[in-house]
């Protein structure tokens, strides 16, 4: 293993070739869902290649004869919530709208089965985790140029990430908010493992996240960003070191962060966004207060 938590190439790869197809798969899957190239290169989008290699990654798991299952709390608060799911389509403002949309949720679960059954030992773990921050990284150091380029100014769109899930601002600055610890915590894991340079490089991960961040211009964003920072604190053993490490990442923050972003931040509660997601926020508490326990049904929000 200290070969693969030195991130040496021939490591990985030879490791790689002793994978089954089910986990180059996966590997495939998580690759043409965060990078994807299918949408970059237009030529080349002529098949659903996502949806494809999630069922071949699905047959394969099951040719291959992988009867162990991976057991957690968590497989059973998926099933209750599919459950709860299925009985509130079931007696829906629109049931039909409710069904249609169904298969968006079977898509998730199927990728939640496949992951947490195929990524089951601590190498395949190390490789998956790694695709997953660097592909993350392409799209933080791109959000990064963009801003360096704007000359780190305020704009109302913010940057994006790839096209598909993250090509809001708003929700790449979500996956900003998980991406930022998990960097953090993984190069704080190997550091020791690694030379100056190999430091460097991974060291751009948390430090284009954070910058990324600022530039998708989302209030959310930063508070989340924050929240995490803070939850690292709150959950590290040497708690007054972590809050003088992070302390210096939100003073680097507010040093860079633009005017129009504290403007932004004195308005929350003010400004038309703020006033139509209050208001979307009333409407769901009234519709609790009418509709308790399954509500008004699955995706019948817009209805």
């Amino acid at each position: 293993m200290n070969d693969l938590y030195s991130i040496k190439i021939s490591a990985i790869w030879a490791t790689l070739k002793e994978e089954r197809a089910s986990f180059w798969l996966i590997c495939i899957y998580l690759l043409l869902e965060y990078v994807r190239p299918q949408s970059l290169f237009p030529e080349i989008d002529i098949l659903p290649f996502a949806l494809i290699t999630l069922i071949l990654a699905l047959v394969a798991y099951f040719l291959e004869g992988n009867q162990q299952r991976t057991r957690n709390p968590e497989n059973k608060l998926l099933i209750i919530f599919f459950l709860v799911i299925i009985l509130s389509s079931s007696f829906a403002y629109s049931p039909q709208t409710s069904f249609s949309g169904l298969s968006l949720f079977l898509s998730w679960m199927v990728v939640y089965f496949l992951i947490t059954n195929i990524v089951n030992t601590e190498k395949k773990f190390l490789m998956f985790f790694l695709s997953f921050l660097l592909y993350n990284f392409k799209m933080s150091q791109h959000g990064f140029i963009s801003w360096a380029q704007n000359g780190f100014a305020f704009r109302n769109w913010g940057v994006t990430g790839a096209p598909g899930w993250f090509q809001n601002s708003g929700e790449f600055g979500i996956e900003l908010c998980l991406f930022l610890p998990l960097s953090i915590y993984f190069v704080h894991s190997l550091r020791s493992h690694w030379g100056r340079l190999k430091l460097a490089f991974f060291a751009l991960l948390p430090f284009t996240a954070a910058a990324s961040v600022i530039a998708t211009s989302s209030r959310g964003a930063l508070l989340g960003a924050l929240a995490a920072l803070l939850w690292m604190v709150l959950k590290s053993k040497a708690k007054l070191v972590a809050l003088v490490m992070i302390g210096i990442v939100v003073m680097g923050a507010y040093a860079y962060l633009p005017p129009e972003s504290y403007a932004r931040l004195r308005a929350s509660g003010e400004d038309n966004t703020s006033v139509a997601r209050l208001t979307r926020w009333k409407a769901g508490l009234e519709i609790m207060e009418q509709f308790p326990g399954l509500g008004i049904g699955y995706r019948n929000w817009s209805q």
